[in-house]
């Protein structure tokens, strides 16, 4: 079964996730809302992802790539690994931009709410793909 911490952070991702999206539901409530709220809440998606990608790094996907039986696995769990440096890098740029200077956001509203639903829709299609097809083989293969 797949490691129930990575589950529980996948569930806490997608909070926040939910939580921004209401945030910046649209222009006009962007600019009167608090900016440094929002600005919070992509600190607090920040701590779960780096979180999230340290247990992944340091056991979950060691223990997938080391799957001797099942093939499939390994190499789905190999092309997560690669695509999710991509990702890290991207995030992380993005948060550094908008945690350090939170009045970035309201300099260009539109470009923020554009770059968030991006960032906000990549992770959460990384999230889908993990369990829909990695974590379901794993859990498959591990059942028999």
């Amino acid at each position: 079964m797949i490691n129930q911490i990575v589950k529980k952070q996948h569930q806490e991702i997608r909070q926040v996730i939910k939580e921004l999206r209401e945030d910046i539901y649209d222009l006009e409530s962007l600019a009167s809302g608090n900016i440094l709220l929002v600005a919070l809440k992509i600190g607090t998606l920040n701590g779960i992802m780096q979180m999230h990608l340290k247990h992944e790094d340091d056991f979950l996907y060691p223990a997938l790539l080391n799957n001797n039986e099942n093939v499939e696995i390994k190499e789905i769990a190999q092309k997560f690994v690669t695509e999710m440096g991509n990702l890290a890098a991207v995030f992380k740029e993005y948060q550094e931009k908008y945690i350090r200077n939170p009045e970035i956001i309201r300099k260009d509203l539109k470009q923020f709410i554009q770059e968030t639903e991006q960032i906000l829709n990549a992770i959460s299609k990384r999230i889908d793909s993990e369990e829909d097809e990695l974590f379901k083989l794993w859990e498959a293969n591990s059942a028999k």
